[in-house]
């Protein structure tokens, strides 16, 4: 009897029959040593020649690439923007943003550092004006009054007040002696010269006064100090005078009347002044006869 007989339930086939019988495994017949190591360093030499192929067209890929960015950066309108802002801002776009003090102190240090620039910088600066000068005077008495420590009973004149302020009230006197100089010089017109003065002299008259004597002394030194200049101004005129200049009657009246109110207002400190004034332009307006023109003119030269 077969074996599929003997099977209770169903047929049981032959595993050469079955269609999940795997065939034995077959091997390849096998190479000699000989044959196998020539053929690894075939494929050893290919791959090394692949990979130096690899990296020099890696590198003339990332110089390329590098050019190209190059390339992109120089047509790239925003970045040469920025660039161009950066590097290339305008010299007045600098200067601009500055205020006073900034501008003064950059160009000190400049011509401390250059001092053979002094006279070209000076050359570009305009001239100080009585205008100009005036607003500053008025700017600094405007500093003056802020300084001022708050009291209900208003500014006060003690000690602490004095030493509060000092520092402006130095500012004002540094200011006025300076420009003093500067209009007194005889590049100046006299009608300029005697304009400053007057405005100089009618600043220091609304200093304050101090309950201290000793903390006078910078008002009273002022005082002493511009009265100078006054009569300066007044020697500078009348030798123009004698250099055929003429001053009209109504202008040396002004000049008369602002000196004689500042000797008035000073208790006498301009007294040396009026005194210059009278012999030296005074027969102009009438205050001392002068006799003739020959006179005047010896007056005004001579002061005699």
């Amino acid at each position: 009897m077969s074996e599929a007989s003997h099977s209770p339930c169903f047929p049981v086939h032959s595993p050469q029959n079955s269609p999940f019988h795997q065939r034995p495994l077959s091997f390849a017949p096998q190479r000699s040593p000989i044959i196998r190591n020539i053929e690894f360093s075939r494929g050893r030499k290919r791959k090394t020649s692949f990979d130096e192929n690899m990296r020099d067209d890696d590198y003339e890929e990332d110089s390329d690439t590098a050019a190209n960015i190059d390339e992109m950066d120089q047509y790239n309108p925003v970045k040469k923007l920025r660039s161009s802002l950066t590097r290339h801002l305008p010299l007045n776009k600098l200067l601009e943003p500055l205020d006073k003090s900034q501008l003064i102190s950059v160009l000190s240090q400049l011509v401390d550092n250059h001092p053979h620039l002094k006279n070209e910088i000076s050359s570009y600066v305009p001239k100080p004006t009585i205008q100009s000068v005036t607003n500053l005077l008025s700017n600094l008495e405007k500093k003056l009054q802020e300084s001022f420590p708050y009291s209900k009973f208003g500014p006060g004149r003690d000690p602490y007040t004095f030493n509060r302020v000092h520092h402006v009230l130095v500012e004002i006197q540094d200011a006025i002696l300076e420009y003093a100089c500067h209009f007194t010089s005889e590049e100046e017109f006299p009608t300029t010269t005697f304009s400053y003065l007057h405005t100089a002299t009618s600043v220091i008259h609304r200093l304050p006064n101090w309950d201290d004597p000793k903390h006078q002394k910078l008002k009273n030194s002022l005082y002493a100090r511009i009265a100078i200049y006054w009569r300066k101004a007044i020697e500078d005129a009348a030798s123009k005078l004698g250099e055929g200049r003429i001053y009209g009657q109504l202008v040396v009246g002004e000049w008369a009347r602002n000196l004689d109110l500042h000797n008035t207002e000073s208790n006498g400190t301009f007294a040396d002044a009026v005194e210059d004034f009278k012999t030296k332009l005074g027969w102009i307006i009438g205050i001392v006869p002068a006799h003739n023109f020959a006179q005047a003119r010896i007056a005004a030269l001579t002061g005699f």
